[in-house]
């Protein structure tokens, strides 16, 4: 990968626009002209080399540049690359960069630099498959258009991680066409769901209620146990998990689950047993980034009913533009959560897509 924005010269102090056919390995993806920037224009020194990019022209609507790469078939790749903001008097939506492997998102809300000025190194992970994968920059959908102002790259790096093979084991699976099996990690007890941190840490939540950090392929704590409140029989237990999209700098973990309303009788194995969906935030401890700080937990949205263990409650995630979305299922068999699943005033059967901080419906909802 060609992550280098050297071969083109720029006055000392100054910045010029190039053809995306003479930036080395980079395209244009709306065909506009790019925005280089000697080391020294506007106080900004490049994190290496002489020059780096911005990610706004002035004539662009959303900038962005992408670059095509033959990769590796399962191979792990390391992506690494610098990132700053022009200032502290720029719109915090110029400031985001977002960034795709195969039309997909590394993370929801994009990427942020710092509010100090200074480059901040970004690193995240991605999956080749064997053929030409495609890796997307760009600016924030919600960036002024126009405007001529954009968040700094430099330093792009794509490195394939080594010594994986005795990590991931990889074994073919009898009968399927080009699908390997990938252990990560052993001695979980019913994983359900998992996410990625940018700094490498894998959070994963188990039925019971438990979520565990692995990191380097081992689990190093237990980062919150609510196992005395979440109900895991049958299709019930904790199910879902997300980290805020700026988590680097606020911490915040979020999580869906089940709540057990028979707490005399935990988990009993009744199909009828009484249970209701609940969603929550935590943050991580000040002195400790692998365990939760119980004292900064909040109920988002609580009231969920279910009448069965089934039909529960699913995965939490963000989307681009910051909301939380997640479900919650009708509740069970009983015809009259059946009918509260049309009822838009009920909360059974819903997909919701809220604020994170309010859990109120967002704005932009139909």
């Amino acid at each position: 990968m060609n992550g280098s924005f050297e071969a083109n010269a720029v006055e000392a102090n100054q910045w010029a626009t190039f053809a995306a056919s003479t930036v080395a390995g980079w395209q244009s993806l709306n065909g506009e002209r790019l925005e280089i920037w000697d080391s020294g224009h506007n106080g900004v020194t490049s994190s290496e080399g002489a020059n780096h990019l911005e990610l706004d022209y002035q004539n662009a609507a959303i900038d962005g540049i992408y670059q095509e790469i033959q990769t590796q078939a399962s191979q792990t790749y390391q992506l690494t690359f610098d990132m700053r903001s022009r200032g502290p008097n720029f719109n915090s939506d110029d400031e985001a960069v977002h960034v795709e492997w195969n039309g997909l998102a590394l993370k929801g809300g994009g990427f942020r630099a710092t509010t100090s000025g200074e480059w901040t190194t970004i690193t995240a992970t991605v999956v080749g498959t064997g053929g030409t994968d495609r890796i997307v920059f760009r600016e924030s959908s919600v960036s002024g258009t126009s405007d001529g102002s954009g968040p700094l790259l430099d330093n792009i790096a794509l490195r394939a991680l080594e010594g994986l093979d005795n990590l991931l084991n990889q074994t073919a699976i009898p009968n399927g066409s080009g699908f390997t099996s990938e252990t990560l990690i052993s001695g979980l007890d019913q994983p359900l769901a998992f996410t990625y941190a940018d700094d490498g840490r894998i959070f994963v939540t188990e039925k019971a209620g438990r979520v565990k950090i692995i990191e380097n392929g081992q689990v190093v704590s237990t980062f919150i146990d609510i196992n005395e409140e979440v109900n895991s029989y049958w299709d019930r237990g904790l199910m879902g998990i997300a980290l805020d999209p700026d988590f680097e700098n606020n911490g915040w973990v979020y999580l869906s689950y089940v709540v057990d309303l028979e707490p005399e009788t935990p988990d009993r194995e009744d199909f009828g047993s009484r249970a209701s969906g609940r969603l929550i935030r935590v943050k991580v401890s000040n002195t400790n980034p692998n365990v939760a700080d119980l004292s900064t937990r909040e109920i988002i949205l609580d009231g969920h009913k279910m009448t069965h263990a089934t039909h529960a409650v699913g995965d939490v995630d963000f989307d681009n533009d910051g909301n939380l979305i997640f479900s919650w299922g009708d509740g069970g068999f009983g015809d009259n959560l059946r009918f509260e699943a049309q009822d838009l005033d009920s909360k059974q059967g819903k997909f919701f897509r809220v604020g994170p901080e309010t859990g109120l419906g967002s704005p932009e909802n139909p």
